[in-house]
């Protein structure tokens, strides 16, 4: 196994859900330091925690209470600010990116609580669903849209308008039977859907929210257990699914053509869930039989270090930074198709909240590309015709983030005839 890398100034939220604490882990240290950060109580089984993009809440489940408990986050610490309750099961919870407003899915009501993160300890809001076990919620990267995973046989993912005064459907997409949970893309392509009724094989639903209205694209079987909860990763080329009770991790191909399983990932037993590095170079992944911290790197989807932890059984993570130190963020491109001959150019979009000074490299360019600062030119010749993924990462010092931008080239080769675009290798 690789030595294991060390990520200083990164820290892990981790939840445990049998214990009902909530850890620190130091990612700057191997193994991991882990300290205890909040212990919600016995019972209360603490969900995935859910960080606001402006670091200024942390929100989690507490299905034991029928509450949501807000914590402020402040350097490694958390303080707890209030408990809000909405009844039943709080399960999925997604912040907008402006941090204003928040949706919790619910396993045992049959609508998703609305609240305002401007007003911690009013009543929250509820919008009905008209299916059974509205469990999963999500928000698109712009926070246009409110996605809402509900159903038993005949589940199906609700679109909510987020634009006006009070969140309003606006129309359904079969997803398939129960599904549990869902995970967008950070780079607005694709939300997948993981399933527990449709059996030997479970499948995994991906959707294309590149486009208006949303429709499925595909679906894709993942193995003979259950698929739990999925992540997809900051550059959006694939979707990690912890298969429930198993020692896997089930990993979806998500831009390379259609949708497909680009394998399974051995973890350790019981994976909860997953997160990622901004610059989408590693996977961590918490596994509650083995109590340890499972690092996958990529796009090799290798396990490179695992490391036992302190704390009993943990299951959700989410990943930060200490206050003072952002990381900086690359606005998502969609794909460009570009004929031959023709100029493509496109700038890209880096910004720092805290106003570092920004340094933006590229890899993996196409011959006779140029990046000049944060502006993208190329002319593609008569040869060229294909398919280019380069690499762009911005980096303040500290910190950096990964953006991969898909590129075709069509039009006529040397001879005359027309050349298909050739498959793309996740990884190369």
């Amino acid at each position: 196994m690789p030595a294991a890398a060390v990520y200083p100034g990164y820290f892990a939220l981790i939840t445990h859900e049998d214990t009902g604490v909530i850890t620190v882990a130091d990612l700057s240290t191997d193994p991991p330091r882990e300290t205890l950060a909040y212990d919600c109580g016995p019972g209360t089984g603490p969900s995935i925690p859910v960080i606001s993009q402006d670091r200024s809440r942390v929100l989690v489940g507490l299905a034991g209470s029928g509450e949501v408990l807000v914590l402020n986050l402040t350097g490694e610490s958390l303080k707890r600010v209030c408990e809000i309750p909405v009844g039943g099961r709080p399960t999925g919870i997604a912040i907008s990116p402006d941090s204003a407003i928040a949706l919790v899915g619910n396993s045992q009501i049959p609508s998703v609580a609305v609240l305002n993160l401007s007003e911690p300890f009013c009543r929250p809001n509820y919008l009905q669903t008209g299916q059974v076990s509205p469990m999963a919620v999500g928000i698109t990267p712009d926070g246009r849209y409110g996605l809402i995973a509900a159903g038993s046989t005949e589940g199906t993912l609700t679109v909510v308008s987020l634009d006006g005064p009070e969140p309003a459907v606006q129309y359904t997409i079969p997803v398939g039977a129960s599904p549990r949970a869902l995970a967008v893309d950070p780079t607005g392509r694709h939300v997948i859907v993981p399933l527990a009724g449709e059996r030997k094989p479970f499948y995994v639903t991906v959707i294309d929210i590149s486009t208006e209205p949303f429709s499925v694209e595909a679906k894709v079987p993942v193995g003979d257990l259950p698929p739990g909860n999925p992540l997809i990763s900051p550059d959006g080329r694939f979707g990690f699914v912890p298969l429930t009770g198993s020692y896997e991790v089930a990993v979806i191909d998500l831009f390379n053509g259609t949708p497909s399983l680009a394998g399974t990932v051995v973890t350790g037993r019981n994976p909860g869930s997953v997160a990622f590095l901004p610059d989408s170079s590693v996977a961590l992944v918490t596994t509650s039989g083995a109590s340890s911290l499972i690092e996958i790197s990529l796009p090799g989807l290798q396990v490179t270090d695992q490391d036992i932890l302190p704390y009993f059984a943990p299951y959700g993570i989410a990943l930060f930074t200490r206050t003072g130190s952002h990381v900086p963020f690359i606005k998502p491109l969609q794909p460009f198709e570009v004929e031959v001959g023709k100029l493509l150019s496109f700038s890209l979009e880096v910004a720092d909240v805290d106003g570092d000074t920004l340094t933006t490299v590229a890899m993996d360019m196409p011959q006779g590309a140029v990046l000049n600062g944060t502006l993208f030119s190329w002319v593609p010749l008569m040869n060229q015709t294909g398919r280019y993924t380069p690499v762009f990462t911005v980096n303040d010092g500290v910190f950096s983030s990964r953006h991969t931008v898909d590129i075709c080239v069509v039009g006529n080769g040397p001879d005359g005839m027309d050349i298909p675009p050739p498959p793309v290798v996740p990884g190369m």
